[in-house]
C-alpha cells in the first residue's frame, strides 16, 4: 500500500487508500504470525496499527547463494582486460533496474565529480533496460562509461572485476520495508558498497558489515557527502568483507530465519 503512495499516484488521504489500511490492520491482527523483509517494517507497522503482540513479527531475509556469489581473481583479471579497464583504474558498478528511484543521476553526478577531481575512473553500468540506460547516463566522460546486458549467471564475475558498488535509493516511506538483495550480492562478492542507508535495516547493518559505505540521498549536500565517505573509506579485504556479509545476506541465513518464525507458529499451536 505505502507502495503505491509513494510511486503510483495513490492518495494517502483518498477512500481507497483508507480501505486498504484498515483491511491491513485487521490482518495483521488476526495473523498469528507476520513475515517482513526488515526490522525497521516491524517498528513501522506496529507503531501505526498499535500492535503490542511484536513476537509474532519476524523479519526474514532474502540471501543470495554465496556458492555462487563470491569473489573470482580470475575472472577479475581476465574481464577488466576484455572491458579496457587498467590495473591501476578504480571500477564502479552498477546493476539493476534505473529509474528516478534508482537515483542514476545523482550516481552519474558524483561519478564525474571525482572523476573530474581525481582522475582514473571507469563505472560498469549493467541495467535490466539497456535502452534506458543509453538514452539516460548522461556524463561528461562517456567514455569513462562501460554500459552493457549481462546473462544473471555471470553477475558475480563483473562484480569481481569492480571496486566499488554502487546501490542507492531515492528516499521514501516504503523503503523502510526492503531487503536491498544487490547490496546482499555486492557484499558476498567481497566489493565495498556505497550504499543509502534509508533503505530496509542498512543503517542498522553499518556497525556490523564494514563493507557498506552510508549516504543518505535525501542530504542537500548529498554530493559532497558521499565524496567525503568515500575518500575516507578504510581498505578492507574482500575476504573480511564478505565474511561479514554472510552473516547477513547468505541463502543459509533466510532458512534460517524462516525456520524460527515458522518453529514459533509450531509451537503456538502445539500449545493451542
Amino acid at each position: 500500500i505505502q507502495e503505491r503512495i509513494d510511486f503510483s499516484g495513490l492518495n494517502p488521504k483518498g477512500l481507497e487508500a483508507s480501505f486498504l489500511k484498515l483491511q491491513e490492520g485487521l490482518l495483521i491482527k488476526r495473523a498469528d504470525l507476520v513475515l517482513t523483509r526488515s526490522q525497521k517494517a516491524i517498528e513501522v507497522h506496529c507503531e501505526f496499527y498499535r500492535i503490542k503482540e511484536k513476537e509474532k513479527f519476524f523479519a526474514v531475509t532474502n540471501g543470495r547463494n554465496p556458492d555462487q556469489f563470491l569473489f573470482d581473481s580470475k575472472k577479475r583479471e581476465e574481464l577488466r582486460r576484455k572491458l579496457g579497464i587498467l590495473p591501476d583504474e578504480v571500477c564502479w558498478v552498477y546493476i539493476g533496474s534505473l529509474g528516478e528511484a534508482y537515483a542514476f543521476r545523482e550516481m552519474i553526478s558524483l561519478f564525474d565529480t571525482m572523476q573530474e577531481r581525481q582522475g582514473n575512473l571507469k563505472f560498469l553500468f549493467f541495467p535490466n533496460d539497456l535502452e534506458f540506460a543509453r538514452q539516460h547516463l548522461i556524463s561528461r566522460f562517456p567514455d569513462r562509461l562501460i554500459i552493457e546486458k549481462i546473462p544473471f549467471s555471470e553477475v558475480a564475475f563483473y562484480l569481481s572485476a569492480a571496486d566499488l558498488g554502487i546501490c542507492l535509493r531515492k528516499p521514501a516511506p516504503s523503503l523502510a520495508g526492503l531487503f536491498p538483495i544487490k547490496l546482499g550480492e555486492y557484499l558476498l562478492c567481497g566489493l565495498p558498497v556505497l550504499a543509502s542507508l534509508e533503505v530496509g535495516d542498512t543503517r542498522n547493518w553499518t556497525s556490523s558489515v564494514s563493507g557498506i559505505l552510508g549516504v543518505e540521498l535525501s542530504d542537500p549536500d548529498f554530493l559532497e557527502h558521499a565524496q567525503k565517505v568515500l575518500k575516507e573509506r578504510k581498505e578492507i579485504s574482500r575476504n573480511e568483507i564478505r565474511r561479514e556479509a554472510l552473516e547477513l545476506f547468505s541463502l543459509d541465513q533466510s532458512v534460517k530465519r524462516y525456520e524460527l518464525a515458522f518453529g514459533f507458529l509450531y509451537h503456538l499451536n502445539s500449545d493451542a
